[in-house]
C-alpha cells in the first residue's frame, strides 16, 4: 500500500492494522492488531518527498519527516438516518364460528293485576202477605245485625291493555351450508362472425359482477 507526504499537505493513511511493527532490513512489516478493539496505536515517520516510512520507537521524526500515529480510532460519525418501514403482513385467517350461546334464565313472574271492579247490587225480593195484627209487646232489645246477602253475579271483563313494545332481536345464526353446484350447461351453437357461420361457444369470461365481457366462438 502506497500514499504520498508533501510539504503542503499531511494525509492520514487509513488502513487495516495488526498488532505489532517490525523493522528489518530497513523495511517496515505490520502485523495483525493494530486498530483493534484494544486500542492500540504506532507512531511512524514519512520522508515529505519520497513517502518512505519507519517506525518510531521513541523521540521525534527527523526534519523532512511527518509524523503520523496509526491505528488512532478517528471521530465518531453522525447518527445514520432511520430505516423506512416494513410492509404490513397479509391479513390473518378469519376464526371460527362460535358455538351458541347458553339459553338465558326464566324472567321473573309479572306482578299480580288489579282487584276488578265490584258487581252490580242484586234485584230486591218480593214482599210476603201480611199476617194478623199481635198485641203490642215490650219494646225489644236492638237484635244483631243480619247476616250478608250473598255476593252478586262478576261484572263482565274490561277491554284488553295495549300490547308492549317489542323485544330486542336476537343474534344472527351462523351461516348455512353451500348448496350443490348446478348442472355443466350445454355447449351452445351461435353465429361466430358477420357471415352467419355457425360455431359452438368454448369459453365465456364474466366480470366482477357477473357482466359478460368475451365469448370466444369456435366456427363448426
Amino acid at each position: 500500500m502506497g500514499f504520498t507526504i508533501n510539504k503542503k499537505k499531511r494525509y492520514v493513511v487509513s488502513a487495516v492494522l495488526a498488532a505489532g511493527i517490525f523493522v528489518a532490513g530497513g523495511s517496515l512489516a505490520i502485523a495483525t492488531g493494530i486498530g483493534s478493539s484494544t486500542g492500540t496505536t504506532v507512531t511512524v515517520c514519512a520522508d515529505n518527498t519520497t513517502g518512505a516510512i519507519h517506525y518510531l520507537a521513541s523521540g521525534t521524526c527527523d526534519a523532512g519527516e511527518t509524523s503520523l500515529v496509526l491505528g488512532k480510532e478517528g471521530p465518531r460519525g453522525p447518527r445514520g438516518q432511520q430505516g423506512l418501514t416494513g410492509p404490513a403482513g397479509p391479513t390473518g385467517d378469519s376464526g371460527a364460528t362460535g358455538a351458541p350461546g347458553a339459553t338465558g334464565a326464566t324472567g321473573a313472574t309479572g306482578a299480580t293485576g288489579a282487584t276488578g271492579a265490584r258487581g252490580p247490587r242484586g234485584a230486591t225480593g218480593a214482599t210476603g202477605a201480611a199476617g194478623p195484627r199481635g198485641a203490642r209487646g215490650p219494646a225489644g232489645a236492638a237484635g244483631a245485625d243480619g247476616a250478608d246477602g250473598a255476593d252478586g253475579a262478576d261484572g263482565a271483563d274490561g277491554a284488553d291493555g295495549a300490547d308492549g313494545a317489542d323485544g330486542a332481536d336476537g343474534a344472527d345464526g351462523a351461516d348455512g351450508a353451500d348448496g350443490a353446484d348446478g348442472a355443466p350447461g350445454s355447449n351452445a351453437t351461435i353465429a361466430c362472425d358477420d357471415n352467419g357461420t355457425a360455431g359452438t361457444v368454448t369459453s365465456i369470461t364474466l366480470d366482477g359482477t357477473g357482466a359478460i365481457v368475451a365469448v370466444v366462438c369456435t366456427p363448426n
